[in-house]
């Protein structure tokens, strides 16, 4: 919601600083969530399918993976989406995304190039 907004008949807590979502009094019940700013990151992601190859499952191939704050209206629990809306999806909330965020750091520091 854009700063300065009134809250719709709704919602039971304000929106958090983060949310940009323009809410309505006639948002459905299950899109009465907080969203921040969606960020899309190119990655390349592994796939179990079926190769034309003998002997071969995995296939890479490229995707876009979302990554964005959101927390349903009334939960007070903040949770990070990382998902390609197909495949590949996470929903952790800020301390498990955080845990994930250190190991994958950590990971890739013992990583050759």
């Amino acid at each position: 919601m854009a700063t300065g907004d009134a809250p719709t008949a709704w919602q039971q807590e304000p929106c958090p600083r983060w949310c940009v979502v323009q809410h309505s009094e006639t948002d459905h019940e299950h899109d009465r969530t907080h969203q921040g700013l969606l960020a899309e990151i190119p990655v390349v992601a592994l796939r179990d399918r079926p190769s034309q190859e003998p002997g071969r499952r995995d296939e890479w191939y490229q995707t876009v993976l979302a990554v964005v704050a959101q927390r349903r209206d009334g939960s007070g629990t903040t949770g990070l989406y990382v998902g390609d809306g197909e495949e590949q999806r996470l929903e952790l909330d800020l301390s498990s995304a955080q845990r994930v965020a250190a190991r994958l750091q950590a990971a890739l520091g013992m990583m050759e190039p």
